[in-house]
């Protein structure tokens, strides 16, 4: 599965012009969410936290979708196709928001710290956000 970040997004970013108003982070999304990464939503604003936060939960769906699914080539060609539409519609929001690969990233690493912290000795660093039932 490729990655849904690239040369791309930066190049497009850094040929914007102009600054970006302050993240906004409503209550309502907060209240939406557990509370170890409200500090995160915070800092970055609920576009760019959600972009990367459902990033996460995506990928992680799609991994677990491809794994259980081995030998089943239709299924698997179903997967990637979808897995490659989420990827170019996630591309154009980060370009379109003028989101670098390095910000993209920071909250990356921003939510798994969260994520660690919250479930310090029962998952280690890294692991995966916990998909929502």
């Amino acid at each position: 599965m490729k990655r849904i970040i690239g040369s791309s997004i930066d190049a497009a970013a850094e040929a914007a012009n102009g600054s970006s108003p302050p993240p906004v982070c409503r209550e309502e999304f907060l209240a939406t969410m557990p509370e170890h990464f409200h500090s995160v939503a915070r800092q970055y604003g609920e576009e760019l936290f959600g972009y990367c936060i459902n990033g996460s939960m995506v990928q992680q769906a799609i991994t677990t979708m491809l794994r259980r699914l081995r030998g089943n080539q239709e299924m698997m060609h179903a997967i990637n196709v979808i897995a490659g539409a989420y990827n170019n519609t996630a591309m154009q929001a980060a370009v379109g928001n003028k989101w670098t690969q390095e910000m993209i990233a920071q909250v990356n690493r921003d939510i798994t710290v969260a994520h660690s912290l919250a479930t310090a000795g029962g998952a280690a660093a890294g692991s995966a956000i916990i998909l929502p039932h």
